[in-house]
Protein backbone atom coordinates (compact mmCIF):
# COMPACT_ATOMS: atom_id res chain seq x y z
CA UNK A 1 0.00 0.00 0.00
CA UNK A 2 2.68 2.18 0.83
CA UNK A 3 4.13 1.89 -2.75
CA UNK A 4 0.51 2.96 -4.02
CA UNK A 5 0.44 5.97 -1.62
CA UNK A 6 4.33 6.91 -3.02
CA UNK A 7 3.03 6.61 -6.94
CA UNK A 8 0.09 8.66 -6.48
CA UNK A 9 1.77 11.66 -4.69
CA UNK A 10 4.26 11.20 -7.70
CA UNK A 11 2.47 11.62 -10.09
CA UNK A 12 -1.49 10.93 -9.53
CA UNK A 13 -2.69 11.22 -13.11
CA UNK A 14 -0.56 7.91 -14.60
CA UNK A 15 -1.16 5.93 -11.49
CA UNK A 16 -4.85 6.84 -10.88
CA UNK A 17 -6.39 3.59 -9.77
CA UNK A 18 -3.36 1.62 -9.58
CA UNK A 19 -2.96 -2.33 -8.68
CA UNK A 20 -0.26 -3.95 -6.31
CA UNK A 21 -0.18 -7.53 -6.01
CA UNK A 22 1.78 -10.37 -5.47
CA UNK A 23 3.77 -8.94 -2.34
CA UNK A 24 6.37 -11.03 -1.12
CA UNK A 25 8.71 -9.58 1.96
CA UNK A 26 12.52 -11.26 2.43
CA UNK A 27 14.09 -10.18 5.48
CA UNK A 28 17.95 -9.62 4.80
CA UNK A 29 21.14 -8.30 6.46
CA UNK A 30 22.19 -5.10 5.02
CA UNK A 31 26.09 -4.10 5.05
CA UNK A 32 27.83 -1.05 5.23
CA UNK A 33 30.82 -1.36 3.45
CA UNK A 34 32.56 1.77 3.82
CA UNK A 35 33.24 0.69 7.70
CA UNK A 36 35.41 -2.44 7.45
CA UNK A 37 35.91 -2.84 10.86
CA UNK A 38 36.14 -6.55 12.38
CA UNK A 39 35.71 -6.76 16.62
CA UNK A 40 38.03 -8.93 18.62
CA UNK A 41 35.76 -11.95 17.89
CA UNK A 42 35.85 -11.72 14.13
CA UNK A 43 32.53 -10.21 13.66
CA UNK A 44 31.26 -7.46 11.59
CA UNK A 45 28.07 -7.12 13.34
CA UNK A 46 28.35 -3.58 13.99
CA UNK A 47 28.77 -3.19 10.20
CA UNK A 48 25.51 -4.07 9.38
CA UNK A 49 21.32 -3.52 10.14
CA UNK A 50 18.24 -5.45 9.73
CA UNK A 51 16.43 -4.75 6.28
CA UNK A 52 13.65 -5.97 4.41
CA UNK A 53 13.49 -6.87 0.48
CA UNK A 54 10.14 -6.94 -1.26
CA UNK A 55 8.89 -7.42 -5.06
CA UNK A 56 5.39 -7.00 -5.99
CA UNK A 57 3.69 -6.77 -9.51
CA UNK A 58 2.06 -3.39 -10.18
CA UNK A 59 -0.58 -2.33 -12.57
CA UNK A 60 -0.63 0.91 -13.64
CA UNK A 61 -4.54 1.54 -15.98
CA UNK A 62 -4.29 4.53 -17.02
CA UNK A 63 -3.82 4.90 -21.36
CA UNK A 64 -0.90 7.41 -20.40
CA UNK A 65 0.77 4.88 -18.82
CA UNK A 66 1.19 2.61 -21.82
CA UNK A 67 4.25 4.94 -22.88
CA UNK A 68 6.14 4.66 -19.72
CA UNK A 69 9.59 3.54 -19.28
CA UNK A 70 11.34 1.50 -16.64
CA UNK A 71 13.64 5.04 -15.61
CA UNK A 72 10.11 7.26 -15.32
CA UNK A 73 8.49 4.84 -13.47
CA UNK A 74 11.54 4.80 -10.98
CA UNK A 75 11.41 8.65 -11.08
CA UNK A 76 7.90 8.54 -10.12
CA UNK A 77 7.96 6.31 -7.04
CA UNK A 78 11.13 7.78 -5.62
CA UNK A 79 9.75 11.38 -6.06
CA UNK A 80 6.51 10.32 -4.21
CA UNK A 81 8.26 8.15 -1.71
CA UNK A 82 10.62 11.25 -0.36
CA UNK A 83 7.59 13.25 -0.32
CA UNK A 84 5.62 10.74 1.59
CA UNK A 85 8.49 9.55 4.22
CA UNK A 86 10.40 12.81 4.33
CA UNK A 87 10.53 12.39 7.96
CA UNK A 88 10.99 8.92 8.52
CA UNK A 89 13.60 6.70 8.67
CA UNK A 90 12.74 4.54 6.07
CA UNK A 91 14.89 4.09 3.01
CA UNK A 92 13.85 3.19 -0.11
CA UNK A 93 17.35 1.65 -2.06
CA UNK A 94 18.19 -0.05 -5.10
CA UNK A 95 14.69 0.11 -7.47
CA UNK A 96 14.62 -2.30 -9.93
CA UNK A 97 11.61 -2.30 -12.45
CA UNK A 98 10.67 -4.96 -14.94
CA UNK A 99 7.87 -3.44 -17.49
CA UNK A 100 5.72 -6.11 -19.09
Amino acid sequence: MHVLVSLRLGNPHITKDAKCQNVVFTPVIIFYYQKRQVDTTGNSSGNSTQGVQASSDIQLVSPNATELNETEFNNILVTGYNQANSSSEIQLFNVETNAS
